[in-house]
C-alpha cells in the first residue's frame, strides 16, 4: 500500500511547541514565532561575476551637493565634511568588508526607502566609521549582469565610493521582497529613522523626502526634526538650509510625522495612514553570528544551585595584554553553512582589534586563521573563543570584556536600564580615560549575541505547571506602545504583515475560563457593585426617611432593603468559599477588598484592588 501524502492541518500535533519549530531554525530564511512581522535571513551575498565589469557610474552633471546632516545624538561621531580617500584609486576589498561588518553590526545606516532607492549613511574610510551624514543611493540592473549605481555622497562622482562598490560586490537587493523591489517608485515622505536624544524627552526622527520640481533621485531631500511633537522642536533640510524651516521638503516631513504621531503627540490612531511608516533597515534583517560559540557562565549575583560550572570563571579582564589573544583547537568560524574549526596545519596570521572593558578600550593582537569554507573573497577568519579570558569575540575586530556585558544585564534586571542611558553611563566613563565608547547599536548587537550564549539552563518554567504550561496571561504592554516610541524596528506584536501565518482552521478551546464555575463568575461580578450600607441599615429603623426624597420608607422598603443586605453578605461568603478553592491567594486578596469587615467598616477600596477585580470580572466572562 503506497504511503498517505502528509496533509498540512492546523492540529495541536502539527504546531506542537518546541519541536514542530525546530525544522524552520535550520532554513537559509525562517519567520520567527514570535515575531511575525520580522523576517530572519542569513546575510549579504556577493554577486557573481559577470564576463563584462560595468562602467563608472556618475550622476547628473546639475548635482546639488547634499549638505551633511549632523544627527546630535550619542550613537554616532560627528560629522566629517570630507571623507579622506584617494580620488585615483579603486575602493580596496578589505575597505569593503570593513564597512560590511559595519553594516551588518547596525553602526553604518543602511535604509531601503522603496524601489531601488536606498538611503546611506557616510562613511569615513580613513577612520571606519560612520559620519553621521545621509545620502541617497539608487542601483538599475542592466544587461550582462552589470550594475549602475547613483549615489549622493560626496565620493559618489569618483571612483572610490565605499557604498556604490558594496552594492556592486554584495546582491543587496535580495534581501528585499519582490513587491518593493517591483515598484516603481519609492514613496514621497519616508521616515527611516527615529531615535531619543540622550537625556530629554525628545526624539530625531529622519525623513527622505521627494522635491516637487524634480522626481530624480538629485531631487530627494533629508530633513531631521528634533523635538517631542511636530508643531515645536528643530527642523533642518539639507536641500535648502536657508529657509529657516520653511522649506516644501519640511513642509512634507512636518505633514507625515503629524499624520504618524499627531500634531500634539497623542496616541496612535488605528486609523491613521502608513504612508509615512518608518523603512526597515537592511541590518535588521540579517542574522550574524559571533565568532565566540562556547557556553558563557551567567553573571556571579544570578548564578542558580542548579547551574552547571562549564569552565573555571576567570576574573574580570582589566588590563592591556602583553602577547597576542592566540588561537585554539576550539577555535571557529560562524560561517552560515555551520561552524569550521581550526585547522593546526594551517598557517596563521595576526590583526589588530580592540577589547571594550568596564572602564576603558585596549588594542590588542589576535591570532586568526583564513575559512576554508568561506569564499576567498569574503576574507572571512577562524578565530578564538577566548572565554576562559573572560573575553567576547564579536567578529575578531571588536572583542568585549564578560565584566562588561554583565554589567549590563545586571543593570537591567535590577533598574531596567535602556542600552541608551547604559551607553550613556560608559561613553561618559571612557571620556575619564581618555577613549571613546563603542555606539549604541553596536552594544546592542554585540551584548544580544552574548546573552544568546549564557547556560541559563532548565530554569525557565513554572514551579507549578512546568515548561509548558496550558494557558499564559501576558502583559497588556505587549500590545500596544505610545506613540512616541515610533522607530524603524519597533511594531506591535499584533500588527499583520504579508509574512503573517494563516491558520484558518485553528478553533479555540472550550472552557479556558480561570474559574470554571459559572455560578461562581456571575456571583462576583454582582459582589463588585457594593451597595450603600447607609442606605440598607435605614431599614432598622420603621421611621427612617429615605435619604434622596425624604418620604416615609413603608414596610415592603423596609423588607426589599434587608434581603438586599443578607443577599450580599451572602455571597461574599460564596464567593469566598469558591474563590479558596480555586486560590487561597486570591480568596485573601477578595476578602481584604470586598469581605464583610471591610463592608460594615466602610473601608474604601483601593483602586489598585478593584481595577484588578475589574479585569478578573473581563477575563472571566
Amino acid at each position: 500500500m503506497a504511503p498517505k501524502r502528509r496533509m498540512l492541518c492546523d492540529t495541536p500535533e502539527e504546531f506542537e511547541y518546541p519541536s514542530a519549530l525546530v525544522p524552520s531554525v535550520k532554513d537559509a530564511a525562517w519567520d520567527s514565532p514570535t515575531k511575525a512581522t520580522k523576517q530572519y535571513q542569513q546575510g549579504f551575498e556577493r554577486r557573481r561575476k559577470s564576463a563584462k565589469r560595468a562602467t563608472k557610474d556618475t550622476v547628473d552633471s546639475d548635482y546639488d551637493d547634499e549638505s551633511m546632516v549632523d544627527l546630535e545624538f550619542g550613537s554616532f561621531p560627528s560629522p566629517v565634511f570630507a571623507e579622506s580617500a584617494p580620488t585615483s584609486l579603486p575602493m580596496a576589498g578589505a575597505k569593503v568588508e570593513q564597512y560590511l561588518e559595519a553594516v551588518e553590526a547596525c553602526t553604518a545606516g543602511l535604509f531601503h526607502i522603496g524601489g531601488l532607492t536606498f538611503v546611506v549613511e557616510g562613511w569615513d574610510v580613513g577612520r571606519s566609521q560612520a559620519t553621521g551624514a545621509w545620502y541617497h543611493l539608487q542601483y538599475l540592473p542592466i544587461c550582462n549582469d552589470e550594475l549602475r549605481v547613483a549615489c549622493t555622497c560626496p565620493q559618489g562622482l569618483q571612483e572610490n565610493c565605499v557604498h556604490q562598490e558594496f552594492f556592486k560586490v554584495y546582491a543587496v537587493e535580495h534581501l528585499l521582497p519582490d513587491q518593493d523591489q517591483n515598484a516603481a517608485e519609492c514613496p514621497s515622505v519616508v521616515i527611516f529613522q527615529r531615535k531619543q536624544v540622550l537625556s530629554m524627552s525628545d526624539f530625531t526622527t529622519t525623513f527622505s523626502v521627494k522635491s516637487f520640481s524634480s522626481s530624480v533621485l538629485k531631487g530627494r531631500a533629508i530633513v531631521t526634526h528634533t523635538g517631542s511633537r511636530a508643531s515645536t522642536g528643530t527642523w533642518r533640510c539639507s536641500k535648502d538650509s536657508g529657509t529657516n524651516g520653511t522649506c516644501t521638503h519640511i513642509a512634507s516631513a512636518r505633514k507625515a510625522l503629524e499624520d504618524l504621531i499627531g500634531a500634539d503627540d497623542g496616541e496612535l490612531d488605528a486609523n491613521i495612514s502608513l504612508e509615512g511608516m518608518p523603512s526597515k533597515s537592511l541590518a535588521s534583517v540579517v542574522r550574524s553570528t559571533s565568532v565566540s560559540h562556547l557556553p558563557i557562565l551567567p553573571p556571579v549575583s544570578v548564578v542558580l544551585k542548579s547551574d552547571p560550572d562549564v569552565y573555571t570563571r576567570p576574573p574580570p579582564f582589566r588590563s592591556s595584554p602583553t602577547h597576542p589573544l592566540a588561537i585554539d583547537a576550539m577555535s571557529s568560524c560562524p560561517c552560515p553553512t555551520g561552524r569550521t574549526l581550526f585547522d593546526p596545519n594551517t598557517r596563521t596570521t595576526h590583526r589588530s582589534c580592540r577589547i571594550y572593558t568596564l572602564y576603558t578600550v585596549f588594542e590588542a593582537e589576535i591570532e586568526i586563521q583564513a575559512c576554508p569554507s568561506c569564499p576567498p573573497a569574503r576574507r572571512r577568519f577562524i578565530g578564538p573563543d577566548l572565554r576562559e579570558y573572560g573575553l567576547f569575540n564579536y567578529n575578531n575586530s571588536i572583542l568585549a570584556s564578560h565584566e562588561l556585558l554583565d554589567e549590563y544585564t545586571m543593570s537591567f534586571v535590577s533598574s531596567e536600564t535602556p542600552f541608551t542611558a547604559f551607553v550613556s553611563v560608559l561613553s561618559h566613563r571612557y571620556t575619564v580615560s581618555g577613549a571613546t565608547f563603542m555606539g549604541e547599536d553596536l552594544f546592542r548587537s554585540i551584548w544580544f549575541s552574548y546573552a544568546s550564549l549564557q547556560a541559563f539552563d532548565n530554569d525557565y518554567k513554572c514551579t507549578r505547571c512546568g515548561p509548558y504550561p496550558e494557558t499564559v496571561i501576558w502583559d497588556g504592554i505587549t500590545l500596544a506602545f505610545g506613540r512616541k516610541h515610533l522607530s524603524s524596528t519597533l511594531s506591535p506584536p499584533t500588527q499583520i504583515s504579508p509574512h503573517s501565518l494563516l491558520r484558518p482552521h485553528i478553533k479555540n478551546h472550550p472552557k479556558q475560563q480561570l474559574i470554571s464555575d459559572v455560578r461562581l463568575r456571575r456571583h462576583l461580578r454582582e459582589v463588585l457593585n457594593v451597595p450603600n450600607l447607609d442606605l440598607l441599615l435605614s431599614s432598622d429603623d420603621a421611621d427612617a426617611d429615605d435619604e434622596k426624597t425624604g418620604e416615609k420608607i413603608d414596610e415592603a422598603e423596609h423588607e426589599r432593603r434587608a434581603r438586599r443586605l443578607r443577599d450580599h453578605l451572602d455571597k461574599i461568603q460564596s464567593v469566598h468559599s469558591g474563590l479558596a478553592a480555586e486560590c487561597v491567594a486570591l480568596a485573601s486578596l477578595f476578602l481584604d477588598a470586598y469581605g464583610a469587615v471591610a463592608f460594615s467598616s466602610r473601608r474604601p477600596i483601593p483602586a489598585s484592588h478593584r481595577s484588578f477585580f475589574l479585569q478578573r470580572n473581563q477575563f472571566f466572562k
